[in-house]
C-alpha cells in the first residue's frame, strides 16, 4: 500500500477498509476480489476509485463499471495522471463524487466509422443500463 495525504494505491484489500483519501487506485485483480472491492467502495462513499490495469477488455471494463470504479488507468501508474485529477478538482472547486449523475436510463448515440467500435461500445453501455 502506498499512501499520501491526497491518494492511496492499494495492492491488496486492507483489513480496515475505511480510507481517508479522496482518491484510491486499486492495483490488483478486481475480478478475483469483487465482493471485497464492493465492500471497500461502499465503505468509502467520499473516495473516488480508479483501477490501474493492463487489461482493457470488454469484460474488465464492464466489471469495473458495475463496481463503481470511475476510471481505468494504464500501468505503470503515472503521477501526472494523479496530479491532473487533483488540479481539476481544485479548478472545479467541487467534489466530483457528489456531482456524479448515474447514466443508467440515459440515451446516447454512437457514431463511428469503425463497426467494431460501435459494437464494443454498444455492448458495454447496454450492460450499464444506457439506451443506445
Amino acid at each position: 500500500m502506498i499512501t499520501s495525504e491526497k491518494y492511496t494505491i492499494l495492492e491488496y484489500i486492507p483489513q480496515n477498509t475505511n480510507l481517508i483519501t479522496k482518491l484510491c487506485i486499486l492495483n490488483f485483480d478486481i475480478k478475483s476480489n469483487i465482493n471485497s472491492v464492493e465492500r471497500l467502495i461502499s465503505d468509502n462513499p467520499n473516495t473516488t476509485f480508479w483501477c490501474a490495469t493492463k487489461d482493457f477488455s470488454k469484460t474488465f471494463v464492464q466489471t469495473a463499471g458495475k463496481l463503481g470504479i470511475s476510471n481505468l488507468i494504464s500501468l505503470p501508474i503515472s503521477t501526472e495522471v494523479i496530479n491532473n485529477f487533483f488540479e481539476e478538482k481544485i479548478a472545479d472547486n467541487n467534489d466530483t463524487v457528489s456531482n456524479y449523475i448515474p447514466l443508467n436510463n440515459s440515451s446516447i448515440m454512437i457514431v463511428d466509422d469503425n463497426e467494431m467500435n460501435i459494437k464494443l461500445l454498444t455492448d458495454i453501455l447496454v450492460d450499464l443500463g444506457i439506451k443506445i
